[in-house]
């Protein structure tokens, strides 16, 4: 789910639309209000282990006809009649409706997990990254797929750091027009520790006092910390229904017969968040917090760096053999950010694929300075290796923040190869 804006375990999310792995089938006889038995073309892959245990009326599987949820504890050897679970009609607050032959008979567990425990709303998440999250179901898998079907919706909140407000405005002589805004506050992505992620540090979500701060239309407004516009349902559930983000425009003049104008027709909001983390250790492809390794570096891989923000140069080949390598730039980096360069080399003559080579992380200089600043001060570093032997390297900048809101700014990079 890219770019969902819920850093922060509390989120509600709402998804939808998540179909089984199992093809469906059709009614091949009319089923009538309280019928116990369904009589279908084939059910025969129809699922009869979901949670991990085979079916029963205590442990029933899923089926949907039109809107109805049906409960079912047995399917017949040639996959022909479905049997319904004691009161097994109209589950899940659906109602117990009579469907005509044809029907379209879908069975409602993904890899035997109900599709119930899916499409919903969860009132929480768990370890929440830039693009992924996890959600709690009860039972387990059958088997481990990727599937759900191409229809999926799930809600998601528009988390920024600097919003544009493009407004059309006609500001005359002798009057004047003002912004204000109220916003929401939000958590940058990051390790929360444990299994649970993004825990809120100082950067909790959901947080509206009603103030308003003033903004400047049609330019760039930057937040010291994060914002977002929330989901519905998170307006609904986490902030009682309020709206998460309110703009004001205050229209003022001198004169009683001129009054400035706004355009309502031509109004709209450019948010804009930085894609920037600090990924805790070694790599987990699914983003569960409790199995990183903090003791590894994830950005020494030859791929799959789970840092968000990293640079990587083309490969740079050289007519003759170089023993060192030196990597210029000027940097401004807050507090809560940090720079990391790496670099990998290739030897003379080699064969092997450039993307299979791991990078090695350039020692800090001597003369590193290592104070951040608040403002943005550009200062000049320098990093050198030697003792290598090479004709072709390649660089990497992993960029690094605890606050999305605060990046490191990389200007004038140069990169030398020298021949002692």
């Amino acid at each position: 789910h890219r770019n969902h804006g819920m850093h922060q375990r509390t989120n509600n999310v709402r998804i939808t639309g998540v179909t089984s792995e199992i093809a469906p089938t059709v009614l091949t006889a009319a089923l009538s209000v309280g019928s116990t038995t369904i009589t279908v073309e084939s059910a025969a892959d129809f699922h009869d282990i979901v949670k991990g245990a085979a079916i029963s009326d205590v442990n029933p599987g899923y089926l949907k006809i039109n809107d109805e949820i049906i409960l079912y504890n047995a399917i017949s050897n040639d996959g022909k009649t479905i049997t319904v679970a004691t009161y097994g009609r109209g589950s899940n607050e659906t109602d117990d409706v009579s469907h005509v032959v044809g029907s379209v008979v879908e069975c409602y567990t993904l890899d035997g997990i109900p599709l119930v425990d899916i499409n919903k709303t969860h009132e929480s998440i768990e370890c929440p990254w830039m693009d992924t999250y996890m959600i709690a179901v009860s039972g387990v898998a059958n088997n481990g797929i990727r599937s759900g079907g191409s229809s999926v919706y799930a809600t998601q909140n528009v988390q920024f750091e600097t919003l544009t407000p493009t407004i059309s405005v006609m500001d005359l002589p002798e009057t004047d027009i003002t912004a204000r805004i109220n916003t929401t506050s939000a958590t940058s992505v990051g390790d929360g520790g444990g299994e649970g992620g993004s825990s809120p540090r100082d950067q909790a979500s959901f947080i509206n006092d009603g103030s308003y701060v003033p903004i400047t239309l049609n330019d760039l407004n930057f937040f010291p910390n994060p914002r977002m516009i929330c989901s519905y349902i998170n307006e609904q559930n986490k902030l009682n229904g309020a709206k998460s983000l309110t703009l004001k425009i205050d229209l003022s003049t001198e004169k009683s017969t001129l009054s400035p104008v706004v355009d309502l027709d031509r109004c709209s909001l450019i948010t804009t968040t930085n894609r920037i983390n600090e990924w805790p250790g070694g790599p987990q492809p699914y983003g569960q917090q409790g199995l990183i390794d903090t003791t590894q570096d994830v950005s020494l891989l030859p791929t799959g760096d789970q840092n968000d923000a990293v640079y990587i140069t083309r490969l740079a080949r050289l007519i003759r053999e170089s023993r060192s390598l030196r990597v210029d730039f000027q940097m401004s980096r807050p507090p809560e950010a940090e720079v990391r360069i790496y670099y990998r080399t290739f030897n003379i003559g080699t064969n092997e694929d450039a993307d299979s080579i791991g990078w090695s992380l350039m020692p800090l200089p001597e003369q590193y300075d290592s104070s951040p600043s608040e403002e943005i001060l550009w200062k000049d570093y320098y990093y050198e290796v030697t003792g290598l032997n090479f004709n072709a390297f390649q660089l990497k900048i992993v960029m690094r923040s605890s606050s999305q809101a605060k990046i490191p700014l990389i200007a004038d990079l140069r990169a030398i190869a020298l021949a002692t």
